[in-house]
């Protein structure tokens, strides 16, 4: 009888453990497309919904615990039901900073081709006006760099990517010096990540020395080289 008793009370765990484990992941849900729907309706999304997601965490653990029952869910259970929603949310956050950033390039590029156009035909006004958005994204694509170095870390591989083709964009707007802040950063992290001789370190010296020409900064320029040209001669 007793064993019996005490197969239905742990039936009974599961089961609770297993409604509570949904009704947080229905909650993480629609967290995570509310999320989503606002990026289309505010610049500052990020911002936004980074700021709300410690209430959001809050929020759903009082709700748990609110509901019948709640005292049958060990703390293990509720932290780790917290921790899978967090981790949901924050990667939704990621996905969608890498598309806004796509996107951003892409306008900052044709925006660039649109100046050279309106340039050649004598459309002065247009050009302005395209040189206005240029800077505006330069604004969007270093703040959504800060976000995801925040979030993810200096050294993950895609705030290396978004870093690289974030210098390249201040490259092409003739900022040179703030380009060059972002390729020794880049270059740093390579090299102690893949290693001085990985190919993709070589890349970003050869870039990086590139610069460092146009800004005539030959001394620099010209000791990069001799390191790039040694360690491809290996």
């Amino acid at each position: 009888m007793i064993q019996a008793v005490c197969t239905c009370l742990l039936h009974t765990h599961i089961a609770l453990d297993q409604h509570y484990h949904t009704l947080a992941h229905a909650y993480m849900r629609t967290n995570t497309l509310q999320a989503g729907a606002r990026a289309h309706t505010h610049t500052h999304t990020c911002v936004f919904v980074q700021a709300s997601l410690e209430s959001d965490r809050v929020r759903i653990l009082a709700e748990i615990e609110a509901d019948v029952g709640h005292k049958q869910l060990s703390l293990s259970i509720k932290e780790a039901l917290v921790s899978s929603a967090d981790r949901e949310a924050t990667e939704a956050l990621a996905k969608m900073r890498q598309a806004y950033a796509e996107a951003a390039l892409a306008a900052e590029d044709a925006c660039a081709n649109a100046v050279i156009v309106a340039e050649a035909a004598g459309a002065h006004e247009k050009a302005r006006a395209h040189r206005a958005a240029r800077r505006k994204l330069r604004r969007v694509l270093l703040k959504l760099l800060e976000q995801q170095s925040s979030q993810q870390g200096p050294e993950h591989p895609d705030t290396l990517t978004l870093m690289a083709d974030v210098a390249w964009m201040l490259n092409g707007q003739m900022k040179y010096k703030e380009a060059e802040g972002l390729q020794r950063q880049i270059l740093e992290q390579k090299s102690r990540l893949q290693g001085t001789e990985h190919p993709d370190t070589l890349d970003i010296m050869e870039i990086l020395a590139d610069n460092l020409y146009g800004q005539s900064k030959m001394g620099e320029a010209e000791s990069l080289q001799r390191q790039l040209l040694e360690r491809k001669s290996k």
